[in-house]
């Protein structure tokens, strides 16, 4: 069975080098997603790259990709090449898959990262988006992403919003709707899951089963909030990751992690 490491000191990597930490959004989302990262995590050496997808933001006007693993190559394709920082991949719901596929690519290439953190996320060998791509109804399609939790409700109101944001949507999902583990061999770098205590769609229990694809040290954080814990609660968020990088110390599991991993 691979390493388990619950939050402590021995949980962290301990990078004491300047890193990157590439950031990959949630379906329909784009760089916003990470807004003051940079700024938080400036101090501790850290310089955040938030991955603006096509389809959104700047690249507005390039087709959206159709799949996870053309968009884990995308990502592969806005690193830097020389090698000189260590990379951390950081995905956020979808972005937790391509993540995870940008890594094994990395790492098939003998330059693996230095860690994948994912949040809000199923592990890919249990990963199921419900079909939600094939309704046809722009506006039950809408009501269903907020229901599955890919979008905040308050936002089916923002008439000008959904008609920006709903091809995006659609091919966002109709991406992870498609995506199939191709295989379960481990991927032998360092994992923290990151969970929210009341997300309906990836629980802390469904966060724990990301250990089952870590051949490396795996980690779980939870943290109160829902699907979109990573906005809600951004300065615990951004203060775990650096204790997690850089080694600070942290305290032991909480009551929620230690039920989550048990199961």
């Amino acid at each position: 069975m691979q390493p388990l490491i619950l939050p402590s000191q021995e949980g962290s990597l301990g990078l004491s080098r300047p890193l990157r930490l590439v950031c990959i959004p949630y379906a329909g989302g784009g760089t916003a997603a990470f807004g003051g990262w940079q700024q938080a995590l400036a101090a501790a050496a850290i310089a955040v790259q938030a991955i603006c997808l096509p389809g959104r933001e700047r690249r507005y006007n390039e087709p959206a990709l159709d799949s996870i693993p053309r968009m884990a190559s995308f990502v592969r394709g806005q690193l830097p090449v020389d090698g000189a920082e260590p990379i951390v991949l950081f995905g956020h719901s979808m972005g937790a898959l391509i993540g995870y596929e940008c890594a094994r690519m990395l790492a098939a290439r003998g330059r693996p990262p230095a860690a994948l953190i994912v949040a809000a996320c199923l592990p890919p060998q249990r990963f199921n988006c419900n079909g939600i791509s094939a309704i046809r109804s722009d506006a039950a399609f809408l009501q269903a992403v907020a229901e599955y939790g890919g979008l905040p409700t308050a936002l089916l109101n923002n008439q000008e919003f959904l008609e920006f944001v709903t091809p995006v949507l659609r091919a966002d999902f109709g991406a992870c709707d498609r995506y199939a583990l191709a295989d379960l061999s481990g991927l032998d770098v360092p994992l923290l899951a990151l969970a929210g205590e009341d997300d309906m769609r990836a629980s802390p229990g469904d966060m724990a089963g990301w250990r089952d694809v870590a051949a490396g040290a795996f980690s779980l954080r939870t943290f109160a909030g829902g699907h979109f814990f990573v906005q809600q609660g951004k300065d615990e968020v951004l203060a775990a990751i650096e204790q997690y990088l850089k080694g600070a110390s942290c305290s032991g599991p909480t009551a929620v992690e230690a039920e989550a991993l048990a199961g």
